[in-house]
């Protein structure tokens, strides 16, 4: 199911890439998509096919390497890992070059009128922003648990030679069931809060960013004489438009 999927993905997007701007205005013009499925199939195919090649690969190293026997339990030698690890990242590079290949073909395909864009996105840039993006997290992790452990020293110097009191009233509030799980709940939503907040930064803002700064506009007159668009009132469909990031502007 996953690789058929897979194979059409293509046609999939070409498809939704049609449909979102065929139903996207900008003032009383209508934007249009002139790609098909070849505009990224080959990238696509290409892609695809390496992270196959690369899987299967990666499999063949780590089956191929050395075992190593610890503490009675055997487990995969230096090799296996070292195969694997690059493996991955090998896969990864090729989504992110595959990302921008398909933003930079996708979004040229964009007209507005006689007004068209070229856009071109470069795959180490997305991956500076990914690799941006986890050190932001690993070191705001990093602070947030530095904060705590300040505290909870600050806690301890206020109350001289009460250490072990301290630690014992906070080995039983954790013991306490509506306490723990004030304190999963809070700490999840502190972690899923500045993850939010870093993901969309980074990896939101920072795409659009590349999208604008590689962006040139040709025949741009003739957006000036684009007018004001009565208000469409029909609601049949609005729900389908929002989930697939469509509408007037």
């Amino acid at each position: 199911m996953v690789l058929t999927l897979g194979l059409i993905y293509p046609a999939m997007a070409s498809s939704l890439w049609r449909y979102r701007y065929r139903h996207t205005w900008y003032g009383d013009r209508a934007f249009r998509w002139t790609g098909t499925w070849k505009t990224i199939a080959g990238p696509y195919y290409l892609t695809y096919f390496l992270i196959v090649i690369a899987a299967i690969t990666g499999s063949a190293i780590a089956a191929a390497a050395p075992m190593l026997t610890i503490d009675g339990m055997t487990v995969p030698g230096p090799e296996a890992w070292l195969g694997i690890a690059a493996t991955a990242l090998f896969a990864v590079l090729c989504w992110f070059f595959y990302r921008a290949g398909e933003a930079s073909r996708m979004y040229s395909e964009v007209r507005l009128g006689e007004a068209r864009a070229t856009v071109k996105v470069s795959g180490w840039a997305l991956f500076a922003q990914f690799v941006m993006f986890v050190f932001s997290f690993v070191a705001a992790a990093v602070i947030l648990i530095v904060i705590g452990l300040f505290l909870l020293a600050a806690l301890s110097g206020a109350f001289p030679g009460s250490e072990s009191t301290l630690l014992a009233e906070l080995s039983r509030l954790a013991r306490s069931g509506w306490l723990t799980v004030l304190a999963l709940v809070f700490g999840w939503l502190l972690i899923l809060g500045t993850f939010t907040l870093l993901a969309e930064t980074f990896l939101g803002y920072g795409y659009w960013m590349l999208i604008a700064r590689g962006s040139t506009i040709s025949n741009a007159d003739g957006i000036s004489s684009v007018g004001a668009r009565d208000e469409d009132q029909a609601l049949a469909g609005e729900g389908l438009a929002d989930a697939l990031n469509v509408g007037a502007y």
